[in-house]
């Protein structure tokens, strides 16, 4: 999964770039709604990227796993996901 930072890390950068501009046009006056969406749109495509990107690498990594070496990986993302959820909830 390291290896594959680098073919993310542009789509990360430009999913921060229109988060930024989003930032920018909602304290614009006059406010632009159709600005803000379009910007915001761009945001989105840009992070359903990088999530298509996120799960193309875990399977290809898993396809080059152990068996065993899958069931820990699928250990580690129970946990990291229970913690994110006790984050969202409030519990830690």
């Amino acid at each position: 999964l390291m290896s594959e930072r680098e073919k993310i890390k542009p789509l990360r950068d430009e999913m921060r770039n229109a988060w930024r501009e989003s930032n920018e046009v909602l304290a614009q006056e006059p406010f632009d709604k159709d600005k803000l969406k379009a910007v915001m749109g761009r945001m989105n495509d840009a992070e359903a990227r990088i999530r298509g990107a996120i799960s193309d690498a875990v399977v290809e990594t898993a396809a080059k796993m152990t068996p065993e070496d899958r069931q820990a990986m699928k250990k580690w993302r129970e946990h990291k996901m229970e913690r994110k959820w006790r984050r969202h909830r409030g519990d830690d």
